[in-house]
């Protein structure tokens, strides 16, 4: 008998180490999964050409620039780590074309784990965690962002999309107790996106200073947040030794054209109504976290009631610093402008979905697995998913006027309401403080999950089977005779508005990138030669702009044809002399007093006689 009880505890014991072991283990099992199935869909089904690949040409000496040419001067004056990894990459012999789809592949895998991983610090369970995130993916409901669009993967935003999906992932990893992971990349993130980098330091900063167990946590990983900061540190010193080349301005140089180019071009900068998506996103998850942090805070870890603790202390500095968006961009110093406070309300709007997934799924109540279940088909069948690319012609018009965050507002509502309740009972039977009920094995709990995970699996599917936007994307030197005869040329080359990224496809240095006119934005300093190549060769005055560019941060062909059309063969060799220019590239639609050297479809390339 003592031996069999011996055995008995030894199994027990087996048992129950086993069973910590797992629970430790499942925050990994959701990075793996999600990490592998996001980066899996953004490398092979939503690839994009990615910015970085385009400075980080310039940083490998793939692309040479004269120094004073604006867009060499945005090349080597932003500093993002990204720009380093790309360029090493480069220099490796990987093609621009590779590199690209891997970062579509990492903008899908970090969304993804963001996403999935902030749910299952509330709910602990790693499948429903997952699949919400694939889930929200699809329903695009992430898409409103305040000052800069929130896009998941499939677009080549590679900046916000990365800085964004970091940022979440750091504060996720807090709440599912990876603090040393978490602390890593806290340190390293302002080498990534600077501005939403220092941005989540100060949110963290504010969250220090009124809760203690913020403090603990980051205390007892101050190693990995050290060789976080090292390496940004590092990657600092890297760029400004690279910028060292080029003579250094004071931002306030370019003051008045960066004023000008706020006013009439920027859509980033623009005040914030209170009645945006963003900010009534904000202002509901700042209701649902004090609701929870008050009413349960007793039935959650404690990393996800820091985790809560960041939702709330973030949605209270995104709502305080919306007033700084009303004031005129004159009255506001430029570095505060280029960091943009409103970016600070993407964060909770990004998550505003996963939080809710997380909550419902935090306790075996049958009320909020239904309520799960009816938010994922809410989502899925909502006016913006990615199902009704599959079935256009069945996409119900009733639902077409419904904006997307009134779903999430009413489930918001009916998850309080119902947390209000679930509290006025536990009061009543004196459970409070009890993490949770016996569990009960309820049909209508079985059937509200099972059904859920359906409508999950669902999700994937779409986000497998949505049609392609455009095959023919990757369309560069190496593929294309055009572009080929492009890239033969290593004089500087001028486009004709509505042509983009053409350095990127062709290794060919540009003037100006008429479709990213937004370089002076991060570049003050070129604002006298942006405005000066914008009035003599396109005819755009960068101060009086015509109507229909206001806030466009690009160039349109139609504004500029007929002005090109009319120039002569001495006109084209003016700009030539002064501005070094060799080669004009048009829309094939554009016919130009100069000789052709290739031409299809799409494109005409000219030369401009000596």
């Amino acid at each position: 008998m003592g031996v069999g009880g011996a055995k008995i505890r030894s199994s027990a014991l087996i048992e129950l180490a086993a069973s910590r072991l797992w629970r430790r283990h499942r925050p990994l099992l959701v990075l793996l999964a999600s990490g592998a199935l996001g980066f899996h869909l953004g490398y092979t089904r939503f690839p994009d050409w990615q910015g970085p690949v385009e400075t980080a040409q310039v940083l490998a000496g793939v692309v040479s620039y004269p120094h004073q040419t604006p867009f060499y001067v945005y090349h080597v004056k932003l500093w993002t780590l990204l720009h380093q990894v790309c360029a090493l990459f480069l220099l490796s012999g990987v093609s621009e074309i590779a590199l690209s789809r891997l970062l579509s592949g990492v903008m899908g895998m970090l969304s993804l784990q963001a996403l999935a991983v902030f749910s299952y610090a509330f709910s602990g369970r790693a499948m429903a965690a997952t699949g919400a995130a694939v889930l929200i993916f699809v329903s695009q409901v992430t898409n409103v962002g305040a000052v800069y669009p929130i896009f998941l993967m499939g677009v080549p935003y590679t900046y916000g999309v990365i800085g964004l999906s970091l940022v979440v992932l750091i504060v996720a990893l807090i709440g599912v107790d990876l603090p040393h992971a978490a602390a890593f990349l806290l340190g390293l993130v302002p080498a990534v996106h600077p501005s939403l980098g220092f941005w989540l330091w100060v949110v963290i900063g504010s969250c220090l200073v009124i809760d203690a167990r913020m403090r603990e946590t980051l205390r007892a990983a101050t190693m990995p947040l050290l060789a976080g900061v090292s390496i940004t540190a590092a990657s600092l010193a890297l760029h400004l030794l690279m910028a060292s080349g080029v003579p250094s301005q004071p931002v306030e140089t370019g003051r008045t054209y960066f004023d000008a180019f706020v006013a009439f071009f920027d859509s980033h900068r623009r005040p914030i109504a209170l009645t945006e998506a963003a900010v009534l996103l904000n202002i509901a998850a700042l209701v649902v976290a004090s609701a929870w942090l008050r009413w349960f805070q007793y039935a959650s870890t404690a990393p996800a009631v820091l985790l809560l603790r960041f939702v709330q202390v973030s949605a209270v500095i995104g709502l305080t610093l919306v007033p700084l968006s009303w004031i005129e961009p004159k009255q506001l110093p430029v570095t505060l402008l280029i960091l943009m406070p409103g970016r600070v309300l993407n964060i909770n709007a990004m998550t505003f979905a996963a939080l809710l997934f997380g909550l419902l799924g935090s306790s075996r109540a049958v009320w909020r697995s239904g309520l799960m279940l009816l938010l994922s088909a809410g989502l899925l069948a909502g006016p913006a998913s990615m199902l009704w690319r599959l079935f256009p012609e069945r996409r119900p018009t009733s639902i077409t006027t419904i904006q997307m965050h009134w779903i999430l507002f009413a489930f918001a509502a009916a998850l309080v309401a119902g947390a209000a309740v679930e509290r006025r009972r536990r009061r009543r039977e004196g459970t409070v403080g009890h993490s949770s009920r016996p569990e009960r094995r309820d049909v209508p709990l079985r059937v509200f999950r099972i059904a859920t995970f359906g409508l999950f699996l669902s999700a994937s599917v779409v986000a497998y089977q949505v049609p392609e936007r455009r095959r023919d994307i990757f369309i560069d030197r190496t593929n294309d005779n055009l572009l080929a005869a492009v890239s033969r040329d290593s004089g500087l080359l001028l486009t004709a508005g509505d042509i983009y990224q053409m350095q990127l496809r062709t290794r060919r240095p540009q003037l100006i990138d008429v479709g990213a006119l937004d370089t002076l934005a991060y570049t003050p300093e070129t604002g006298p030669a942006m405005h000066q190549i914008l009035r003599d060769i396109y005819g755009i005055d960068l101060f009086n702009p015509p109507p229909e560019l206001h806030g466009y941060g690009h160039l349109r062909a139609s504004f500029h044809r007929d002005r090109w059309q009319r120039y002569t063969v001495e006109d084209w060799r003016e700009i030539s002399r002064t501005y070094h220019v060799t080669q004009v590239l048009t829309g094939s639609d554009m016919q130009l007093d100069l000789p052709i050297v290739a031409g299809d479809r799409r494109f005409l390339l000219y030369a401009i006689p000596e």
